[in-house]
């Protein structure tokens, strides 16, 4: 529960466990060995077996592994060592003296912690409305300014290289759509040639007729064929190049992108299958539509004038009421869409979440909590597509309901034209039947138009990613570089706040440097910017004033990919990917041969065990890596690392979650790797960085203290008490 405190937040936490665990029974799992010394009772686990057991005095007694374990952790011995060299005033000083002083500076900890949490919570209340245009700045006024239906004729444009089946299929469109006027001109003449009087012409007709129909079924079931067909390959390969432009453009993002709650994964990831997805209804089943329902309206409109321009005028005027039907439908689906969507991507997000806490969520036994949450926030979509549905419903029953309006009203007007002889009954069927297939057919177009909608709404999420400018592109070429990498840091006065968070000072002015082949320890509490530190040297942000430079360039006028290639980092909790322990390690450096990967495992102290696995290299190591324990895990990750062959290694708490055997393994890894490369290393655990060239003491965002183990000893300081609080007393 604390591993990956600091000392000072690790002493306030575990006040609060010990409170909590009297008068209860507690079982603890603990690196920190002076977390658990008080412990009624300790048991030593080793490879799946209990090795020791007995209280903290015992296991000491018995100077076994625990024994080890203790003497590992063990810091007390190098003050003590210091206290004999200071002058009788000091030596005098004691450990009540020291206590205070912990407790003091404890307190001061705990305050500013207070404060800066305090600080935190306003300003993410003031930042959460803007925050994405403070990461990168305003969406395009074009954007903003454009209307859904402009973005999606814009995104059509964009994409229609990959729309070339299209350009068959709309010739399969046209010949499918005249061919539905085509079968009402046969079909019209069908039906007077029953109402001869010779039976003999009757069969000649209705034989010809019959031909013609089944000359008409092959011919418009293969433009059909054809053109749903090739529209809808269309439709795939342009939702196939956007998801990759979508998944590229995340991939250019900064971090403080990803920073905004906005922008989960359960947002970005919805973004990339259902906005995809609704634009790929567009070009495979609207835009189709619309061209045979064109071609139908082009060829209905010249037969009913041939025979009839009368019938024809009238049924042209009463379009316009069939189409302000469907105009109405698609307005009022038009605009639910956007909040449907948005509420869809907050109910995904807190789903995911959720998901991805499924531990936590069945320890806590909180299951109908997050069930009941996450039905209150669907419901909000729940009732808009009720809504949105009986809108739609009410639309397109009124547009249909149109269409037997004028029918009836073209059958009143033929009629009346007939007993004035205007016209007369082939003329009028010929005339009457095309504009009603026509009429029929702007019908249907009620169907697609939620489609179209949805894929208007969708153009905007996309063009919201696509034309979002990057502040932070990782992978651009241009920039410069040096000849030599040698791994020379500088910080010159750096000021820096997070995005998110742009309140909230995090770094406040400092400065310091590392020099090429030495190490460098950053220590201090958690939140005092350490980690930050690391992040602006791998420019994941860029700092809000100062300068950081790595061979005297700039970091933002390095090329980021040569920056990036130049250096390495190791985490406190390694990710892997759920692929080989090969590939694991050959992400480090593209195209690396198996020897290569080889090498770095055995530099890793990794080799012998993946050699033993069952498939060697070609193992799996599981979702995240859970096929490896904790150690194993993090071997993985330092072999990755190494094979890069980088001249600048960045360690951050590369071992704080690690128990004290694997940490040993792990440090002694990580201290032959630090050698003859600039490290720079971030820790609580101060056994580990004892013998670093310098080590820069933090505290609230500003240098405190630095200099060698033993010299900040001597100022009896920061570092001092921090070391103070490490110290584990063993006794035999």
């Amino acid at each position: 529960a604390t591993s990956a405190l600091d000392t000072a937040s690790e002493r306030l936490v575990q006040d609060a466990l010990d409170k909590l665990s009297a008068d209860r029974t507690t079982i603890s799992i603990a690196h920190r060995l002076s977390t658990i010394r008080n412990c009624d009772q300790i048991y030593v686990v080793r490879e799946g077996v209990v090795s020791e057991n007995g209280t903290h005095d015992e296991l000491v007694k018995m100077d076994g592994e625990y024994a080890a374990m203790v003497r590992a952790q063990e810091l007390r011995q190098a003050v003590r060592n210091q206290l004999e060299e200071d002058s009788a005033d000091s030596s005098e000083e004691g450990e009540g003296d020291v206590d205070e002083l912990i407790a003091k500076e404890l307190k001061e900890q705990a305050l500013d912690l207070k404060a800066t949490t305090r600080q935190t919570m306003e300003s993410a209340k003031q930042s959460t409305g803007d925050a994405s245009s403070v990461a990168g700045g305003k969406k395009p006024k074009s954007l903003e300014d454009s209307s859904d239906m402009y973005l999606l004729l814009r995104l059509l444009w964009q994409y229609k290289g990959a729309m070339r089946a299209a350009i068959p299929g709309t010739v399969l469109a046209l010949i499918d759509g005249a061919a539905m006027p085509c079968f009402a001109l046969v079909f019209s003449r069908a039906l007077m040639a029953l109402s001869l009087k010779d039976n003999d012409e009757i069969k000649r007709k209705t034989d010809l007729y019959a031909n013609l129909f089944l000359i008409f079924s092959f011919a418009g079931g293969l433009a059909m064929f054809g053109r749903i067909g090739l529209f809808h390959i269309a439709g795939e390969n342009t939702t196939r190049q956007v998801r990759h432009d979508l998944f590229v453009k995340y991939m250019t993002f900064e971090s403080g992108y990803f920073d905004d709650d906005k922008h989960g994964t359960g947002a970005l990831t919805s973004r990339l299958a259902t906005d995809a997805e609704d634009f790929n209804k567009v070009v495979g089943t609207v835009v189709s539509t619309f061209m045979s329902t064109f071609s139908t309206i082009v060829c209905a409109l010249i037969i009913a004038f041939v025979y009839d321009w009368k019938i024809a005028l009238i049924m042209m005027g009463c379009w316009p009421i069939q189409s302000y039907a469907q105009y109405w439908q698609a307005r009022a689906t038009w605009g639910s869409t956007m909040r449907l969507r948005e509420a869809y991507e907050v109910s995904g997000q807190a789903a995911a979440e959720t998901i991805r806490n499924i531990k936590t969520v069945a320890t806590l036994r909180r299951e109908e909590t997050f069930i009941g949450v996450f039905n209150e926030l669907n419901e909000k979509p729940h009732a808009g597509n009720v809504r949105s549905s009986l809108v739609s419903g009410l639309g397109f029953g009124f547009a249909m309901a149109c269409n037997m309006f004028i029918n009836s009203l073209v059958f009143y007007a033929g009629c009346q034209f007939i007993t004035k002889g205007w016209t007369d009954v082939n003329q009028l069927m010929n005339s009457l039947m095309a504009t009603m297939f026509a009429s029929m057919s702007i019908g249907m177009l009620a169907q697609v138009l939620p489609m179209l909608s949805k894929g208007a709404t969708a153009s905007r999420g996309i063009y919201e990613t696509l034309d979002r400018p990057t502040a932070i592109n990782g992978i651009d070429p241009s920039g410069g570089q040096v000849e030599k990498f040698e791994g020379n840091v500088s910080f010159d006065n750096i000021k820096f706040s997070y995005p998110i968070r742009p309140d909230t000072k995090i770094l406040k002015g400092i400065s310091f440097q590392a020099i090429s082949g030495k190490s460098v320890a950053l220590v201090g509490a958690s939140g005092s910017g350490k980690s930050t530190s690391i992040l602006l040297t791998q420019r994941l942000y860029d700092a809000n004033s100062g300068t950081v430079s790595v061979e005297g360039l700039n970091v933002p006028d390095w090329n980021i990919m040569a920056l990036r290639d130049s250096m390495a980092i190791v985490g406190q909790e390694p990710v892997l990917f759920n692929y080989t322990v090969a590939e694991n390690i050959a992400y480090g450096k593209p195209g690396a041969t198996q020897q290569e990967i080889e090498e770095a495992a055995k530099e890793a102290n990794i080799y012998n065990f993946v050699r033993n696995l069952p498939d060697g290299f070609a193992t799996s190591v599981g979702q995240k890596g859970g096929r490896l324990s904790g150690g194993q895990k993090q071997r993985v990750a330092i072999a990755r690392a190494l094979i890069r062959k980088p001249k600048l290694l960045l360690l951050d708490e590369a071992t704080a979650a690690l128990d004290s055997r694997s940490e040993k393994i792990v440090q002694k890894v990580l201290d032959k790797a630090s050698k003859q490369r600039t490290t720079l290393t971030v820790a609580h655990r101060l056994s580990t960085i004892q013998d670093c060239d310098m080590i820069v003491v933090f505290k609230n965002g500003r240098i405190v203290e630095r200099g060698t183990h033993d010299e900040l000893l001597a100022l009896k300081g920061t570092y001092y008490l921090l070391v103070q609080q490490q110290s584990l007393q063993v006794t035999h």
